[in-house]
């Protein structure tokens, strides 16, 4: 590889966060987390519907991307999905140069499809957004040219993923013709897009490599913030049923929905996910250095997996 060009060959591959079950087999992605510690008598534990798809991307120079997130909606039409400003709260930064001469942050790229899941025309946007925000446009090139001292002022951007749905399948129908002027138009701006067969490269992708400790941390940090969350509610719950035994004590009326409070069961959802990725942020920002998201794509690390993947 020219290393000239190691910041701007990408590879790109999506995971689930699963706010449910370490099982999934098929249909509606519901599932569970359980509390070990509060495991008698019954599991304690949170069932969610909830999919959520990310989008992670690195470069053979050993940055990390700022992370895509498709989050799901019941909205029938697009026009209509949008994003809730809770789920996106707890969301880190990322730093790198990327095609800058200077660090940049980005906060994640935010998306809503009905399933949670990538598609064609959302793949086709985000290349293009993430391409031209993190590497300037007039530095993006089929041609390369350097300055006098060596180094590349322009050059072209590789997108590599596999070719699974929403990515670089054959596109039929009404889209047919906008992927083919889409990537036609990338091609000419100096974006490559490279694809590798679907789930049959799980020894020799990057982001496979990469993947492997990161979903194993994140399903950690998950039960971490289920528990805290279980912690919080027992709590309220208690103050609750002390304030209603206070008020019946005085002879006060406790309307319906009070008692209800004291059955609320402590659940996962979308806002939860960026505490579970980037755990408590630092007064900049950033994620913290035990998260999964700090841990797991780390400079060293995403050097490592290109030298495994290429050797």
């Amino acid at each position: 590889m020219n290393m000239l060009l190691a910041s701007r060959f990408i590879s790109f591959d999506e995971t689930e966060f699963r706010l449910g079950n370490d099982r999934d087999v098929g249909g509606t992605r519901a599932g569970t987390y359980t509390n070990n510690a509060l495991n008698r008598g019954g599991a304690r534990s949170t069932r969610s519907n909830n999919h959520v798809t990310g989008g992670l991307a690195v470069t053979a120079a050993g940055e990390f991307l700022p992370p895509l997130v498709i989050y799901s909606s019941s909205a029938e039409k697009e026009e209509n999905m949008a994003v809730n400003d809770e789920w996106v709260a707890s969301f880190g930064k990322t730093k790198g140069k990327y095609g800058h001469k200077q660090f940049i942050e980005r906060l994640p790229y935010i998306a809503v499809r009905r399933n949670g899941s990538m598609d064609v025309k959302l793949f086709m946007e985000f290349v293009e957004t993430a391409t031209f925000d993190l590497y300037p446009e007039d530095t993006v090139s089929l041609e390369i040219k350097l300055d006098e001292f060596g180094r590349l002022v322009m050059g072209p951007v590789m997108w590599t993923c596999d070719t699974g749905p929403g990515r670089l399948t054959s596109v039929d129908g009404e889209l047919g013709p906008i992927w083919d002027e889409w990537a036609k138009k990338m091609m000419d701006k100096g974006v490559i897009l490279n694809g590798l067969l679907p789930n049959s490269t799980s020894v020799a992708a990057v982001m496979d490599e990469l993947f492997r400790k990161f979903k194993i941390a994140t399903r950690a940090a998950t039960q971490k913030v289920f528990a805290k969350k279980i912690k919080a509610n027992a709590k309220a719950v208690t103050a609750k049923k002390l304030e209603i035994a206070q008020r019946l004590a005085n002879d006060e009326s406790v309307p319906a929905s009070e008692y209800a409070k004291v059955n609320v069961v402590a659940t996962l959802n979308p806002s939860d996910l960026g505490e579970i990725l980037y755990g408590e942020l630092d007064e900049d920002g950033y994620a913290a250095a035990e998260s999964p998201i700090a841990e797991s794509f780390t400079k060293e690390k995403i050097e490592a997996a290109h030298e495994k993947v290429c050797v």
